[in-house]
């Protein structure tokens, strides 16, 4: 959690920027496996994700943008890599946000980051892998 919570917190670095005062949120998008066969995992992960945005919204917001309150705006990849693109393109084209979070499983994180790089978004892959 507390991981989550230091991504979310370095993210003002990243959205520094955006334009947002108070008034404003700062839309982030979070693509996972909500259904399909990667659910778990993918529930877990935007479970996390919400929870470490409920604690930086209580604790003010994102102070370098005035306190404005971060706002989640949720994908599910189906546990597929072309779903993945597809709702990573959704969110930076008809939802604007100015961040990307996800994907659960390289099969999908690999796609995704190459659609937040072809349109200059930041990608957080907030699930660690373990290397053996």
């Amino acid at each position: 959690m507390k991981r989550m919570i230091g991504f979310l917190l370095s993210t003002a670095v990243l959205l520094s920027g955006v334009n947002a005062n108070a008034a404003d949120a700062v839309k982030i998008g979070a693509v996972y496996a909500l259904t399909g066969p990667g659910a778990v995992g993918g529930g877990d992960g935007m479970r996390g994700t919400e929870l470490a945005i409920a604690e930086v919204n209580a604790a003010g917001g994102l102070k370098n943008h005035g306190g404005a309150q971060i706002e989640l705006v949720k994908g599910d990849s189906q546990s597929k890599p072309i779903n993945a693109v597809g709702e990573t393109e959704r969110l930076i084209n008809q939802d604007m946000v100015a961040l990307i979070m996800g994907a659960a499983t390289s099969n999908e994180t690999v796609p995704l980051s190459q659609v937040a790089e072809k349109y200059g978004v930041p990608h957080i892959n907030t699930i660690r892998s373990k290397n053996r």
